[in-house]
């Protein structure tokens, strides 16, 4: 079986192949993971826990869910894999959050942050300025310029800060190209068509 170390640089020279996430690509690093069969250490948000749980499975990983102050900034140094989420943030995961990501540098190894919201409240948001200072080494986002629900959260201190418009935020656009229809504030009810009687109720 292939190292954990030996997958993040299959997977880092299988992205240097193409500049574009290809089938092919996306290939390589799935069987990278399954051959490396990564322990995923995942502080995720409380809505995606067990979907997260269950992708990971599929492709090969072994997620663990810790999460805590206590147990999530030793089992840092133990993982091949960190997800940070902060999706439901609250103080106490905030908290185990930092620690855990800055064990995580310490050791040197590899982990993913994902700012779910953040640009918008201002906790999250902190709490992303925060985790950034551990350097890690994915961060999950969206490119477009109009703007999503999960934005990179420090791209104005990146080189991209100058392709994203000032008024961009952190929710939905309400723009769908090409149009798909238009919403109706009327409510409609199904007409259903009874069967006659077999006799007449009326003389």
């Amino acid at each position: 079986a292939q190292s954990p170390d030996a997958a993040h640089e299959a997977g880092t020279d299988a992205s240097a192949q193409a500049l574009a996430i290809t089938p092919e690509a996306i290939g390589r690093v799935i069987d990278a993971v399954r051959d490396a069969a990564p322990l995923t250490q995942c502080m995720t948000n409380a809505v995606v826990t067990g979907f997260t749980a269950n992708v990971l499975l599929a492709v090969g990983a072994s997620p663990a869910m810790v999460d805590s102050l206590e147990e999530g900034p030793i089992f840092a140094g133990i993982a091949d894999g960190l997800l940070v989420n902060v999706g439901t943030v609250t103080a106490a995961t905030a908290e185990a959050m930092r620690a855990t990501a800055a064990a995580r540098a310490e050791a040197g190894r590899p982990w993913c942050l994902d700012p779910v919201a953040v640009g918008t409240l201002p906790v999250r948001t902190q709490l992303a300025r925060d985790l950034l200072e551990h350097a890690p080494t994915v961060i999950r986002g969206f490119r477009d310029a109009n703007g999503s629900w999960k934005m990179i959260c420090m791209s104005r201190r990146s080189a991209v800060s100058s392709r994203v418009s000032s008024d961009v935020t952190s929710l939905p656009s309400n723009q769908t190209s090409p149009p798909v229809g238009s919403i109706s504030r009327r409510m409609q009810r199904p007409v259903v068509d009874f069967p006659q009687p077999d006799s007449p109720t009326t003389p």
